[in-house]
């Protein structure tokens, strides 16, 4: 957030259509939190990031597990794997390879839908 209490980042993109309605919800401190920074990751601004997010839904394009919830995932297994000994420790590892290559896949697509 900035000095004027925007969240600094990206606009969304131009449409033919004036956007004229206003929708208003209010947040907790802890939810405005939790946006703030899903917002400063995409490197967008708060009200953009919640538009592009809320119509995605809208148009069925929403994504069911997002890079947040694989890393989270990712911290878990890497806590598991450095207690692991044996066959497990060798599953944990396959799976922290398929697990990066899934957070690779998701950033890239999200990098690639950004206009």
């Amino acid at each position: 957030m900035d000095g004027t209490g925007r969240s600094a980042g990206r606009r969304r993109t131009r449409v033919d259509e004036v956007r004229a309605c206003r929708v208003v919800v209010r947040f907790s401190e802890s939810e405005r939190r939790k946006l703030d920074d899903a917002a400063r990751l995409a490197g967008s601004a708060l009200a953009a990031w919640i538009g592009d997010a809320a119509l995605r839904v809208a148009d069925g394009r929403g994504e069911g597990t997002g890079v947040i919830d694989l890393l989270r995932l990712h911290a878990d297994v890497v806590g598991f794997a450095s207690r692991a000994t044996g066959s497990d420790a060798a599953d944990a590892h396959r799976l922290l390879i398929r697990l990066d290559a899934a957070i690779d896949a998701v950033a890239l697509n999200r990098r690639d839908e950004q206009p």
